[in-house]
C-alpha cells in the first residue's frame, strides 16, 4: 500500500486481528433513466433516478445506537430551454 508506514500497517493488522468487524452496507444500488427531447419550441431533458443503500453501523464497535437504517431515494429532474 503506497503511503503507509510500517507502523500504520502494524496498527491496521492489530485492528483486523482484534475481532472488530467493520460493518458496511451489504447492498447498494443506483439506477437511472435519462432522455433528451426536442419539441414545444425548445429542448430539454428528463432524468429519473433510484438509489438504495442497506442499513449499516456508524462506528467500528457496531453500537446499535449508531445504526443507520436502509435508505431509498427517488429523484426526478426535468429541464427545458426555449429556442
Amino acid at each position: 500500500m503506497a503511503g503507509l508506514s510500517s507502523a500504520d500497517l502494524s496498527y491496521l493488522n492489530q485492528l483486523n486481528s482484534s475481532g472488530v468487524k467493520w460493518r458496511v452496507s451489504d447492498t447498494e444500488a443506483t439506477f437511472g433513466l435519462s432522455t433528451l427531447y426536442d419539441g414545444a419550441g425548445g429542448t430539454g431533458a428528463v432524468r429519473l433516478g433510484y438509489s438504495f443503500k442497506d442499513s449499516f453501523e456508524g462506528d467500528i464497535y457496531n453500537n446499535k445506537r449508531f445504526t443507520t437504517g436502509a435508505q431509498e431515494y427517488i429523484d426526478l429532474n426535468a429541464t427545458y430551454e426555449p429556442n
